[in-house]
């Protein structure tokens, strides 16, 4: 049996903001799938931890980054409530699916999705733009659509 949130519970998470997250980076698909593709070849060059991409609405949208150490840490300090996250982060394939972070007011999503064809990497190479011009376009659109409000 699963428990279900009472939507009437007045203590009960306001899921609204991940949903708009979720809308976000479902609606760039393709800019998002080259960001966080070109973004993890750019930490791959330098030859640190992988890293994962995110979109934090506080004080305004914008992306972070966040390792496996630093999610399963955060796990440890909640209780272990991101278990299903990590179990996420176990079947991530970063060769055909995109994987985003979304953090809003003490809660944390992951939004997945494949690539069908073409690939990450091809989605980055036909945008024809950097990383940073990118990531730049990309928050100034959450910063215009309000995906905060």
């Amino acid at each position: 049996m699963f428990d279900l949130p009472d939507r009437n519970d007045p203590n009960a998470p306001d899921t609204r903001k991940l949903k708009r997250i979720d809308r976000f980076v479902r609606d760039y698909r393709q800019e998002m799938a080259a960001l966080v593709w070109g973004y993890a070849q750019v930490v791959a060059e330098r030859g640190s931890e992988p890293e994962y991409l995110g979109i934090d609405l506080k004080p305004q949208p914008h992306f972070i980054t966040c390792t496996r150490a630093q999610i399963e840490a955060l796990n440890e300090r909640v209780d272990n409530r991101l278990r299903e996250a990590i179990g996420v982060l176990d079947g991530y394939d970063p060769e055909k699916e995109v994987l985003v972070v979304g953090i809003t007011e003490g809660q944390v999503q992951l939004v997945v999705f494949s690539c069908e064809d073409p690939t990450p990497a091809q989605e980055f190479a036909a945008l024809g733009v950097d990383v940073d011009t990118l990531l730049d376009r990309l928050e100034a659109r959450m910063i215009e659509e309000s995906i905060a409000s």
